[in-house]
Formats: structure tokens, sequence, C-alpha cells
């Protein structure tokens, strides 16, 4: 009920919640991918990737604006400051893009191993061990219900 409530108010806190997560080592393993991606730097943004549809263009002034030397370092400025913040828009779009793709990536090669291996019904160790106590206290063979002599 609470875990359901907290989802609901604040899920991104409900995802990434180390109280609320259920598979805490996976959890662990991926913020220290993400920081490690972090650490990264992602390659430059490509010259076609993305586009903005901006507000201003040079159309957004009239001939009789053009002709007064304020309008027209006016539009100047402020479209040359449109063009920068939309490329820096473009940049931290592109790298939150390439860091997403690459933490999948990475996490893909680093659980793949283990999908491989639950696939081909291969554990790399028993999931439950006995004890050295329980190996010298072995039961002894079942007799068959048959045999049993309250049947």
């Amino acid at each position: 009920m609470i875990l359901q409530a907290l989802v609901s108010i604040d899920p991104v806190r409900a995802r990434e919640d180390p109280v609320i997560v259920k598979n805490i080592p996976y959890f662990k393993a991926k913020k220290a991918l993400e920081a490690e991606v972090m650490k990264l730097d992602p390659p430059p943004r490509p010259q076609n990737w993305g586009e903005l549809n901006l507000p201003l263009n040079a159309s957004s002034w009239s001939e009789k604006d053009l002709k007064d030397p304020k309008k027209l370092y006016e539009m100047t400025v402020l479209l040359n400051a449109q063009r920068e913040i939309s490329e820096k828009m473009l940049d931290a779009q592109w790298e939150a893009k390439w860091r997403e793709e690459k933490l999948n990536k990475m996490l893909e090669e680093k659980v793949r191993p283990y999908i491989q291996n639950i696939d081909n019904a291969v554990l790399p160790q028993p999931i439950v061990m006995e004890s050295e106590r329980n190996q010298d206290q072995k039961i002894p063979d079942a007799k068959p219900i048959s045999e049993t002599p309250w049947v």
C-alpha cells in the first residue's frame, strides 16, 4: 500500500530508491555502471541529428523594421541567442541519449552471460549449498509406501 502510494506520488524515486527496489544487487550494479558512464565523454553530436522548431526567424521582422539599425541589431542578437540555446539543448539531448544507449549496452553485456546460463539451464554454482553438518547426517533411503508397516 505504501509502495503504491510512493509510486503514484514520485515514480522516479520509487524506481531508484534502494529501500523500495526489490533486486538490490542489480540496483547497485546498475548505479555503478551509471557512474561509470557519466565519467565517459560522449562523442560530438552529428550535424544532422535532431531538429528544433525555432520560434524566431528573419521573417519575424518586417522590411520596415530591418531598415532601422536598432531593430536589425535586436534581430541579429535574438537570432544568435536562439541558435546558441537551441544548439545547447540539442547537445544536452544528444548526450543524454548517448549515455542511455551506452548504459543499456553495458548492462546487456554484463547481464547476457547470466541470461544465457539460465536459458541453457546451466547454473554456475548450486543455488542452495548443503552445510557441512548436513553432509554428515545423511537421511537413509526412504522405503516405498507399500513397504511401510502402517499402510
